[in-house]
């Protein structure tokens, strides 16, 4: 009886542990959208930080990130990347070419815009 019992709390450690790791593993999702650069807002530091953004033609949805105009709206973090980053959004509004642009709606800033994670040309 006692080894039906312990066998019985280890089965149901082992499924809760594999509850809790596979709920924590659906909170990161990435989501990737290619367009062409329709907008880029760029902000002064009275707006405060991380307030500058872009959206793409066409990208209308993206998991939980929200929109403006119908277009999701990919926010730009105030450091080093993300000036990296604008630049090569700027280029690519410039040439008209295409960029794929990609988020993780768990990753969000306090207004709950989607920070853009990976930008490639």
């Amino acid at each position: 009886m006692k080894y039906m019992m312990r066998l019985g709390l280890r089965v149901a450690a082992t499924i809760g542990v594999s509850m809790l790791l596979g709920s924590s593993q659906a909170l990161a999702t990435f989501y990737a959208g290619t367009g062409t650069v329709a907008a880029i807002v760029t902000n002064d530091s009275t707006w405060g930080a991380d307030q500058d953004y872009f959206v793409l033609a066409g990208v209308t949805s993206l998991g939980t990130c929200p929109t403006q105009g119908g277009m999701v709206v990919f926010r730009l973090k105030d450091d080093a990347k993300g000036q990296r980053q604008f630049a090569v959004i700027l280029a690519t509004k410039v040439s008209g070419s295409q960029v794929t642009a990609d988020v993780d709606d768990a990753f969000k800033d306090s207004q709950g815009y989607c920070y853009l994670r990976h930008l490639t040309q």
